[in-house]
């Protein structure tokens, strides 16, 4: 019996150092669709990498180098575009609901490419719901993004 060396899974820096990103999350930063979504398209078969079909949503991308379809049409990173709405209560803060509630997606306007909100407001809250289409900005709503603020209250 013949001892066969692992086969050697590309990693996230090869090529001389250059970075790589998992197809998914290519997918995702470029605008398209959100990274669950685009992980279930890959899966599907429904994207190619330079012209081949992969079915892991972590294969390494050379972002900007590499070529990404989607059913057959290249796609190529929307403008950032960072959207505030000022949410109403009983509309929840998702893009699909499970229980076919109303959510903040139906009240942006049609035409705009995928957008994740910036943090999440309840169901019974309302107020100032932001949406970026970049992953940093969809970040920055988050406590682990933000610096921390003082305030301190009182009179002269």
């Amino acid at each position: 019996m013949q001892d066969r060396a692992p086969k050697k899974r590309p990693t996230a820096q090869n090529d001389g150092g250059e970075k790589r990103t998992g197809l998914a999350r290519v997918i995702s930063k470029m605008g398209y669709c959100s990274r669950t979504k685009a992980a279930e398209l890959v899966r599907a078969g429904r994207v190619t990498l330079n012209g081949q079909i992969y079915r892991d949503p972590e294969t390494p991308v050379r972002m900007g180098r590499d070529r990404v379809e989607v059913d057959g049409a290249a796609i190529k990173a929307t403008d950032k575009v960072y959207w505030m709405l000022n949410k109403p209560r009983g509309i929840v803060t998702t893009a699909d609901d499970e229980r076919g509630r109303e959510t903040v997606y139906a009240l942006l306007p049609e035409g705009l490419p995928w957008m994740g909100p910036v943090g999440r407001l309840d169901l019974a809250s309302e107020g100032l719901l932001a949406s970026s289409t970049t992953a940093s900005g969809s970040r920055q709503g988050r406590p682990v993004y933000c610096a921390r603020a003082t305030r301190t209250a009182g009179s002269k």
